[in-house]
């Protein structure tokens, strides 16, 4: 007999797969669970809804678990994780207009790359009196947000004075790109592979290049809720560890699910692109495998490792948007229970 229902918010992104496959493959039933997945449009909402209790886990951006328990916002509710969805990702994208004049830029002054372009062309902007170029980020607690201001920090631009950063829903960025609103984004897939296929923008450098394995997305509850389910809790995660392990070396398999369960407005192609052939820079032609890419199991990407939620403590820090004294292992330690992972793997013995 099942357990009461588990609602489980996610957002739409190919990383939401081990959720999608857990369901497609029976794991979750396997395991006596009843699991109710509920698609949001937004980190706020998805957010507002595990706060108040109108889900009970959520598909949550690592850094937005760690400010909400530390009250960020004018939310403070303790949430804890003991699964990570997997590493890497993100990337940059720039709008089409903005790429052809940097690319001009560096084959007439041998540039290296992008960055010092963009540099160059930001500190003449600033010059001129022009307005900051308009990034945007899927919300200001992200790895996105931390992972675009290192970026272009990397290249010298200062990110507090010289660029304005704006937030959008994932699927919201390529309509704004393309309206010109934006000059540029930074985004988890298939948002960065659908710009460059629809010719409306050109990435130009992913997660993996700017943060060696960079931790994402976690699976978030409330600490009463992990308190009060502690069996279904790792029932869950069990469930969703074989999910993510099948998902990684099932990736054309995995592509036609998701592209039918909830990327069916999209072509088929766009999916099966980013999940299986990766991506290809075209300023230096370098290439990123799918498996580097995206990472849904391999480097013990599903472990909730305290080493990731200091180093994003760190980042937040960094950022201006905590003390030093809350960017401790004590307040990771809090938050990441690695722990009640490897409880859960050696409970499901899958």
């Amino acid at each position: 007999m099942a357990d009461s229902t588990i609602h489980i918010g996610y957002i739409p992104l190919i990383d939401s797969l081990p959720l999608i496959a857990a369901r497609h493959l029976g794991l979750f039933k396997a395991a006596g669970l009843d699991i109710q997945l509920h698609k949001e449009n937004s980190w706020a909402n998805i957010r507002d809804k595990l706060v108040f209790g109108q889900i009970d886990a959520a598909h949550m951006l690592a850094p937005m678990a760690l400010a909400t328990s530390l009250g960020l916002s004018g939310l403070k509710t303790p949430l804890v994780t003991g699964f990570s969805f997997g590493l890497n990702g993100n990337a940059v994208t720039l709008d089409k207009k903005l790429h052809s004049e940097l690319w001009e830029q560096c084959k007439n002054r041998n540039y290296p790359n992008i960055a010092t372009a963009l540099y160059e062309h930001v500190q003449i902007r600033d010059y001129q009196g022009k307005p900051p170029l308009k990034f945007a980020t899927v919300f200001p607690y992200s790895c996105h947000y931390y992972q675009l201001r290192d970026w272009l920090e990397s290249a010298g631009i200062d990110t507090r004075r010289q660029i304005a950063f704006v937030v959008y829903p994932p699927e919201q960025m390529t309509k704004h790109l393309l309206q010109g609103e934006i000059q540029g984004f930074c985004v988890g897939e298939p948002w960065n592979t659908l710009a460059m296929e629809s010719g409306i923008g050109e990435t130009i450098s992913c997660s993996a290049q700017i943060w060696t394995n960079a931790p994402e997305k976690i699976l978030a509850v409330t600490r009463l809720w992990a308190n009060k389910n502690h069996e279904s809790h790792l029932k869950l995660i069990s469930a969703l560890a074989e999910a993510a392990e099948w998902v990684e070396f099932n990736r054309s398999d995995a592509a036609a699910l998701i592209h039918e369960q909830v990327f069916a407005f999209l072509d088929y192609d766009i999916i099966e692109k980013s999940l299986t052939q990766g991506m290809q820079f075209s300023f230096d032609n370098n290439h990123i495998s799918a498996e580097q890419l995206q990472v849904f199991n391999k480097h013990r990407a599903n472990e909730p490792k305290l080493n990731d939620a200091i180093f994003l403590l760190k980042k937040m820090q960094d950022s201006g948007q905590i003390p030093a004294e809350k960017a401790k292992a004590k307040t990771a330690s809090e938050i990441y229970l690695p722990d009640l992972f490897e409880q859960a793997i050696h409970a499901g013995s899958f």
